[in-house]
């Protein structure tokens, strides 16, 4: 019978200590040196990763932040500031010390708080996003109605010897494929990207969203933190008032980066050299000069058979305006010389059948949406026609890492064949296996 009771006694304990919250102080079941073993195991178990004094401080804080309530008519901000006042107010009868030393940490449970009375209030409505094949698909076709609407889009660059005999529509899309697959080499000899024009006409939902994950999209506010990249291989100035590239405070910032030029940014007390960085930018505004060619009316370029859509036929840059500050002809062409850039004047005509029904468009969605059309461009040319060997093999690298994931999401089994001929028409042999070690 004693045996029995000791037994029950044992497993009476453990349950209780099973369902005691972690870290805290609870009563040993004997006052020995069993006792104190087993509280310094446990104490060892859980890293002493918190104090007992903190755990103390945390239970009254809890306490007291449970025993707030919370008016139906107040708003959000209104009520973590009469909910902060409230608990600095209670704790401080405990003592002053003690409210001022855990500021922050009451500023931090009342947002936790005040999150988790808006889930009560707000309903969340989980969408069906559509599967990899369609979404990728449907960008495949937006993307091609978009950039091949000559009538809409102009593509054009000042330095026209590092397109080499590319056409700029062509460097383009290699350039913005690179971005989203590969990191930058330093002395590439790439131009930069530009997306300009009208806005609601497709900038965000096809192009910047493909970049986003990859992308550290700076600012023109005051801080160190700007250029404060971590391992983003893009840096993106996303709908920025166009002087900025040319007259703002990082104007020369942004020139070396474009080359890949060592350049020194603060960041937080400290300084920092940046890697090979990608720049692309989007803008109401134009940088450079824009002409569209001439073109015959019809239906698909949205004219009405007797005159053409668009009054203009050129676009001149923006970049200079009156009442700002000067700047030379020098140093805007030294800007401008760096980038190609995309101009649209007005939103192509997309069919809405390909655009997605729900979500966005991803970065996954526009690798598998460009393979195709970056095999088709890489076949137009031959190596001599590239003026920097980077343009190819950013691409062809990119197309080697993905390919099995086009070949088992697209079902394309012909996808490396197709890669691996225009690896082999284009890459030296010495550099063969490196693209192709992916494959």
């Amino acid at each position: 019978m004693e045996q029995l009771l000791a037994a029950a006694s044992r497993l009476s304990s453990a349950a209780q200590a099973a369902h005691h919250p972690r870290g805290r102080e609870t009563p040993t079941t004997s006052e020995g040196p069993a006792g104190k073993s087993h509280e310094h195991e446990q104490q060892q178990q859980q890293g002493d990763l918190v104090s007992r004094k903190a755990l103390r401080v945390e239970d009254l804080h809890t306490e007291v932040i449970d025993s707030l309530s919370a008016p139906l008519t107040t708003p959000a901000v209104e009520l973590a500031r009469i909910w902060k006042e409230q608990v600095q107010e209670k704790i401080a009868r405990e003592s002053v010390v003690l409210s001022h030393r855990t500021s922050p940490l009451v500023q931090i449970m009342l947002e936790q708080k005040v999150r988790q009375l808006l889930e009560t209030k707000f309903v969340r409505v989980e969408t069906k996003v559509e599967d990899l094949r369609t979404m990728a698909e449907k960008y495949t076709a937006c993307f091609n109605q978009w950039i091949d609407c000559n009538t809409h889009v102009n593509f054009t660059a000042v330095n026209k010897k590092l397109l080499g005999n590319l056409s700029a529509k062509d460097a383009w899309i290699l350039t913005f494929f690179a971005c989203c697959t590969s990191q930058r080499s330093k002395g590439d000899n790439l131009l930069q990207l530009g997306l300009v024009g009208c806005s609601t006409s497709g900038k965000s939902t096809l192009f910047e969203s493909i970049l986003m994950e990859g992308s550290h999209v700076t600012t023109n506010e005051p801080g160190v933190g700007r250029y404060n990249v971590g391992s983003n291989p893009v840096l993106m100035f996303h709908d920025i008032d166009i002087y900025s590239l040319v007259g703002g405070k990082d104007v020369e910032k942004i020139k070396t980066i474009c080359r890949t030029e060592p350049t020194v940014a603060k960041v937080h007390s400290s300084t920092i050299t940046l890697p090979p960085l990608y720049v692309f930018y989007s803008s109401n505004e134009r940088l450079l000069d824009h002409d569209f060619d001439p073109v015959v009316p019809d239906s698909a370029s949205g004219m009405d058979g007797k005159k053409p859509a668009f009054r203009w036929r050129k676009y001149p840059s923006q970049a200079v305006k009156l009442g700002r500050k000067r700047i030379s002809p020098e140093h805007l062409l030294a800007v401008q010389m760096r980038f190609i850039e995309a101009f649209v004047r007005s939103r192509p005509p997309l069919d809405k059948k390909f655009l997605p029904r729900s979500g966005n468009f991803e970065r996954t969605h526009g690798l598998l949406g460009l393979c195709k059309r970056v095999l088709g461009i890489l076949d137009k040319y031959e190596q001599r026609d590239f003026h920097s060997p980077y343009m190819y093999l950013y691409a062809l690298k990119g197309l080697c890492r993905f390919a099995d994931l086009y070949s088992a999401t697209m079902e394309d089994p012909e996808i490396k064949t197709e890669i691996l001929n225009q690896v082999f028409k284009l890459v030296p042999p010495e550099q063969v296996d490196d693209i192709t070690k992916d494959l």
